[in-house]
């Protein structure tokens, strides 16, 4: 009669797995239509390890944006090409989702759009603000999250522009052009 060896337990594996399976699911489906219970399936975990590394949904959801809303590798350039660099990082998105999908699709959640708004506020409008530097810093951040906000909500809610590839990436070479002028502050 023989036994089967039980599978060597890896914390770290495991807690990114989930991680990464409800990036990608939030960024899909939105917080609110996201369960634990998919997470987990998806993941190929138990749904008791959710709770146990992160605390609760809204506590997967709070990891997920820290990770996606860490602009530290592109503030760490300099200005020059860095509205393509973001235009690329945070649209485009990555094989995981796209971050800002993640943020519309979850945004109209009570919870996790308090959290959102924490989160934002933390991981990117600071760290925007700081890295923009003198002069006007607060206020081109702000110009960035409108100029943005309005490209995200006609392109993932209000989808009124053409969706062929040509459309899109001559849109993402304007935002990023127009992204490049704030930074460069080319508002008098």
């Amino acid at each position: 009669m023989g036994t089967t060896a039980p599978r060597p337990r890896d914390a770290e594996r495991t807690a990114q797995a989930i991680l990464e399976s409800a990036l990608r699911l939030f960024s899909e489906r939105g917080y609110p239509n996201v369960g634990v219970r998919d997470v987990a399936d998806d993941a190929g975990v138990n749904t008791a390890l959710v709770a146990r590394y992160f605390g609760s949904k809204l506590g997967l959801f709070e990891a997920c944006l820290d990770q996606v809303l860490d602009l530290s590798a592109l503030l760490d350039r300099g200005h020059e090409d860095a509205g393509t660099a973001l235009v690329e990082a945070l649209i485009v998105g990555t094989e995981k989702g796209s971050p800002f999908q993640l943020l519309i699709l979850s945004a109209s959640a009570p919870d996790a759009g308090e959290l959102i708004l924490q989160v934002l506020e933390r991981r990117a409008m600071q760290p925007l603000v700081r890295w923009l530097g003198p002069p006007k810093a607060k206020q081109r951040a702000l110009r960035i999250a409108i100029l943005w906000s309005g490209y995200l909500v006609s392109s993932k809610l209000i989808p009124f522009h053409p969706r062929d590839a040509k459309t899109l990436r001559a849109t993402h070479r304007w935002l990023a052009r127009q992204t490049q002028a704030v930074i460069d502050d080319d508002d008098p």
